[in-house]
């Protein structure tokens, strides 16, 4: 704006002002450059917003199976598009519009919260591995992720800081599938290096299509117990309380059957939350949630698969897990040097 008026001074100045045909000149080569300038702008947001694209050099579904299940991944974002009980055949996951899902992780900064998931960035590397145990494992990898805008310096377009800058967020994920067993063990851990956002928590493993609305009864451990029959109502249920006081859910249809768990002798806080024929996710808080810089490192798995059976196989699968945990590893409360006497000689105990 400067500029347009020292040439119009200039202009006045010469007696030019009423020559039509010079201010045209100005005219145009000062929309030009406005022209130009917000071309310039655009191009920087779109550039700074967009996420490096490094295609997966698996270029077919991958697959993870035994002679219990069969588990597909989409090889673009890693997402499950297939859970399959061998015995029975039948596929837990449903096709979905676009693609699946795998992981949402929400950032913080101040009152200011951003999600990242695993539908917006690209799985830059992927395997399938025979451990030394016999067991399978695949890696899922998202490597030096850019994520969003920090900040745009409008007046110096060549130092632009972002708050996530190229290699400062990557995301691992690991399942783990036993010889001859339909539950994979599921793991993530996501490396954070901002200088300004923190992990605030983490929805993993976070899968869409999940189960058939109306086709499968769903048993969750609430006080009282409950076996949903027939189950279109959205779950949810924080861990620790009387909505959830166990650490897992099961759901039946025709004989087949899908675990889904925490085993976390921790205690974690987290919320899990299943809508038949939708979704299915647990989520965790961060440890220093919403601290510019926290991590995620796998503090416990996620135990999801099939089985055969009702809810009282998966609530023994559960209880193996159970005996071992802090709580319960001491065994009966008779046996526990832990608990004084008269509790033990209590005859009624009424909640």
């Amino acid at each position: 704006m400067k500029n347009w008026k020292q040439s119009q001074l200039s202009i006045q100045c010469m007696g030019l002002a009423n020559n039509n045909a010079f201010e045209k000149v100005v005219i145009a080569r000062y929309r030009t450059c406005y022209i130009t300038f917000f071309l310039l702008v655009i191009q920087v947001l779109h550039s700074a917003t967009a996420l490096p694209q490094k295609k997966n050099e698996n270029l077919s579904n991958i697959i993870l199976q035994n002679e219990v299940v069969h588990f597909e991944f989409e090889p673009e974002h890693g997402g499950l598009a297939s859970m399959v009980d061998l015995k029975s055949g039948i596929n837990h996951i449903q096709q979905v519009n676009g693609a699946h899902s795998m992981w949402s992780l929400t950032f913080s900064h101040g009152l200011e919260q951003r999600t990242l998931s695993n539908l917006q960035v690209t799985c830059s590397h992927s395997q399938i591995e025979k451990l030394t145990d016999g067991n399978l494992r695949a890696t899922f990898e998202w490597n030096n992720l850019e994520w969003d805008l920090e900040k745009l310096d409008i007046n110096n377009t060549k130092n632009i800081k972002r708050d996530f800058a190229l290699g400062t967020l990557s995301v691992k994920v690991t399942v783990d599938l036993p010889h001859n067993n339909g539950i994979a063990s599921w793991r993530i851990w996501v490396e954070n290096n901002s200088d300004m956002w923190g992990l605030w928590d983490v929805d993993f493993p976070k899968v869409n299509g999940f189960l058939t609305s109306g086709k499968y009864d769903i048993a969750r451990p609430a006080r009282p117990g409950l076996l949903l029959k027939a189950c279109t109502d959205t779950i949810t249920g924080v861990y620790r309380g009387n909505d959830l006081p166990m650490q897992f859910l099961c759901a039946m249809k025709e004989g087949s059957a899908v675990y889904m768990a925490a085993h976390d002798p921790q205690s974690w806080n987290k919320t899990f939350t299943l809508e038949p024929g939708g979704k299915f996710f647990i989520k965790t808080f961060a440890e220093n949630m919403g601290v510019h810089g926290s991590d995620y490192k796998a503090p416990f798995p996620v135990m999801l698969g099939v089985y055969q059976g009702s809810w009282m196989e998966g609530c023994k699968i559960y209880r193996k897990f159970a005996v071992t945990s802090p709580w319960l590893s001491e065994g009966k409360l008779s046996q526990r040097s832990s608990v004084p006497q008269p509790l033990k000689d209590i005859g009624l105990w009424i909640e």
